[in-house]
């Protein structure tokens, strides 16, 4: 989706929405409010393309590392 701000389109992701925090402020739909500002989803704008997959980017390489990575020193 393309959404239309000060005259500048800018491409938003309509499955994820962002809340009010300064940090970590991207949300899945699937999530209905932030538990940490309050935020509800049908208030707030979806969330900007760019930062979504930024985001994703981020948790699939912090995914691979942990999984290539063994915690071998780890006791339970």
């Amino acid at each position: 989706m393309t959404t239309k701000t000060y005259g500048i389109e800018i491409e938003t992701n309509p499955d994820y929405w962002d809340c009010e925090c300064d940090e970590w402020y991207i949300w899945s739909k699937e999530v209905p409010f932030c538990l940490i500002c309050g935020a509800h989803q049908e208030d707030q704008p979806d969330s900007r393309q760019d930062e979504v997959e930024e985001v994703l980017n981020a948790k699939s390489k912090l995914r691979s590392r942990l999984v290539a990575e063994p915690q071998s020193d780890l006791h339970f």
